[in-house]
């Protein structure tokens, strides 16, 4: 029996999310709570995708680069330079993988509104001269209004959060409700006419005797849960929480650097590497790029998990890196031999980006092995806190070191000007080694709330 069989067989057999106690009513989808994760997730990529349209722009209209084509890579990445914990618990186990489907979609769908918001608001003064060009904030500022549109979306983001998104942590929930009760017994003995010493309810204990804290038995499962305290950080480093920390680590870095390599090697002159489009011309790439990837995420990533299990998706998806990073010196060769981006490109360009939206399913499935390797729902914040602080510390310099190779590349013609993409592509196969070493199955020993 291969691995995908195993997968099929695990996958399927039972859910990815599983319970040791008995059946229960299985729980309604939480959309409305859903709906608030996810779009809280959507601004990162939002945030972080705006400026890609217009910075290499912005760089050279700087003048930091002297001329220097070859050397906007550089500075263009110096500049680029708790949501997932809370999807276990709201969310019944038999849904998890279509809450997971979203992830990626989310991902595309900022990527989308990011570069759109971008390249359509980048140097409103140019762009809108009969409105926006009589405005002299925006001729001083060219780069302000898609920057404080996407900061605005972060907020009223912050907002929808922080008045209706529920509480999941089991300890904060029992912590509201003794305030809640506290609350209501003191508004009791005010309204009588005389408050006694002792409080009749409570057990009389003898003289000198320590009550100990107690769980309602009605709902003892629950309690349990409660009092357990979170486990120590150390004890959750497990050999399968290292390896899906790793795989997510060699994801994020690579996701980062295409990111940060598309709109560079679109916008830099063909004689220099790219194809010599224009921040309008880049930013609609990306936008119809991300719609496609979002709708594909949607329709395709549960039933494809499913099919082929969490540990063969994502070593498949992973190898179409290869493709991501092995199209660029392609276009370029085909670009610098007609002079102009002509239908040969455009058409290498599309295989690119279709064959990319494989490659964002390595990130939920990397997402579903850490948080599986979790020992319980106790553990999901510090599991969920050691994801997002490996993605950040591969995140920060990816930008800086894809783009440096890039200029460097370019301005000494190493390889002939790809030796980035050798780089990169030999860390995808360094990448997809690692997975190899991933459990083969999902442990699901994550528990209910």
């Amino acid at each position: 029996m291969d691995v995908r069989q195993n997968d099929v067989e695990s996958v399927s057999a039972e859910p990815l999310v599983r319970s040791p106690r008995a059946v229960k009513a299985k729980k309604p989808f939480p959309s409305f709570q859903l709906a608030i994760l996810f779009l809280l997730k959507l601004t990162e990529p939002i945030n972080s995708t705006v400026i890609y349209p217009f910075v290499n722009q912005q760089v050279r209209d700087t003048g930091i680069t002297r001329g220097d084509e070859s050397a906007t890579g550089y500075y263009a990445g110096l500049i680029a330079s708790r949501v997932l914990s809370l999807f276990i618990p709201i969310t019944d186990p038999a849904d998890v993988p279509i809450a997971f489907g979203w992830l990626p979609a989310m991902w595309s769908t900022g990527i989308t509104l990011g570069p759109l918001i971008g390249g359509t608001m980048a140097q409103p003064a140019v762009r809108w001269p009969d409105t926006l060009g009589h405005i002299q904030f925006f001729r001083d500022y060219p780069y302000f209004l898609p920057c404080v549109t996407a900061g605005g979306i972060a907020f009223i983001s912050f907002l929808y959060a922080y008045y209706f998104l529920n509480e999941s942590l089991p300890s904060a929930i029992q912590r509201q409700k003794r305030v809640e009760a506290g609350k209501a017994q003191r508004c009791l003995v005010q309204d009588q006419p005389y408050a006694p010493l002792l409080d009749p309810r409570e057990p009389v204990t003898a003289y000198g005797a320590r009550q100990e804290p107690t769980v309602d038995s009605n709902d003892s499962a629950t309690g349990a849960r409660i009092l357990d305290a979170p486990p120590p950080l150390l004890s959750l480093l497990s050999r399968d929480l290292i390896i899906g920390l790793v795989n997510h680590g060699f994801y994020c870095f690579l996701d980062q650097s295409h990111t940060v390599l598309l709109p560079l090697m679109l916008s830099t002159s063909i004689q220099h590497g790219g194809l010599g489009f224009d921040s309008f011309t880049i930013g609609m790439i990306m936008g119809i790029w991300g719609i496609s990837n979002a709708i594909f995420q949607l329709v395709s990533f549960s039933r494809i998990v499913k099919w082929l299990g969490p540990r063969t998706t994502y070593r498949f998806s992973f190898m179409f890196f290869i493709t991501s990073f092995g199209a660029y010196p392609l276009m370029s060769v085909l670009a610098r031999r007609t002079g102009h981006a002509n239908t040969h490109v455009w058409f290498v360009l599309v295989i690119q980006l279709t064959l990319h939206c494989f490659a964002c399913m390595s990130y939920p499935c990397a997402q579903l092995f850490i948080l599986d390797a979790a020992p319980g729902n106790s553990a999901l914040g510090a599991v969920n806190g050691l994801s997002q602080m490996m993605s950040s510390v591969v995140r920060t310099p990816a930008p800086t070191i894809a783009s440096s190779l890039f200029s460097l590349s370019q301005g000494m013609q190493l390889l002939g000007g790809y030796l980035v993409y050798a780089v990169i592509i030999w860390i995808v196969l360094t990448g997809w080694s690692m997975s190899l070493f991933l459990p083969p199955t999902l442990r699901g020993q994550l528990k209910e709330t």
